[in-house]
């Protein structure tokens, strides 16, 4: 017998999230520049075509020098952030829903498996925690509470635990579905 944790879920795919955007920037660009008659895609920063919550000026900016006009570029990056959004979810619905699902082991059981979550304040792990936490929420067909993996969102002062932290509204999402859904379990031993 053996189980599967991951202790840092949200920080190990905010980096799978930072490669989807890129692609999806790409993706986008390119349709642009199919469409809108654009010779070259040129050159996309991606020190600054980075993803984030709402616009991001600086890539639009840099969208701009490639494509030729403000508006366009607005248009592309919100394309891609939508892309990437919609592809987390998926991801993590179809995390939650395999782990509760697939059979792996002697007797027809599932994997025993823990994620804890709740600290990376980049947009990209924030997408993360977010979107699983929206998947457990949803649970799974008939509306069963989805048991694995074991959620477990981390508290910390400075990070989520206090109004003015980063990610204090994913702590109140995750209260909110931990209500529902008795998952995640909320992790007070980083408050102090």
């Amino acid at each position: 017998m053996g189980g599967q944790s991951i202790n840092a879920f949200d920080y190990a795919m905010a980096e799978g999230v930072r490669k989807s955007f890129k692609r999806a920037i790409r993706d986008e660009v390119k349709r642009a520049c199919k469409f809108c008659d654009i010779q070259s895609a040129g050159n996309i920063d991606f020190n600054v075509c980075t993803y984030s919550e709402g616009d991001n000026p600086a890539a639009i900016e840099n969208l701009t020098q490639i494509v030729g006009s403000e508006k366009l570029a607005a248009k592309i990056y919100r394309a891609a952030c939508a892309d990437v959004e919609e592809e987390a979810h998926q991801a993590m619905e179809a995390l939650i829903h395999n782990f509760n699902t697939l059979h792996s082991r002697a007797g027809a059981q599932v994997p025993f498996s823990s994620i804890n979550y709740g600290m990376d304040t980049s947009p990209e792990g924030r997408l993360v925690i977010r979107e699983v936490l929206n998947a457990i929420d949803a649970g799974l067909g008939n509306g069963e509470t989805p048991i694995f993996p074991i959620s477990v969102f981390q508290l910390k002062s400075g990070v989520n635990y206090n109004v003015d932290d980063k990610n204090y509204d994913l702590f109140r999402q995750a209260c909110k579905v931990s209500a529902k859904r008795l998952f995640p379990k909320i992790n007070w031993g980083l408050t102090a």
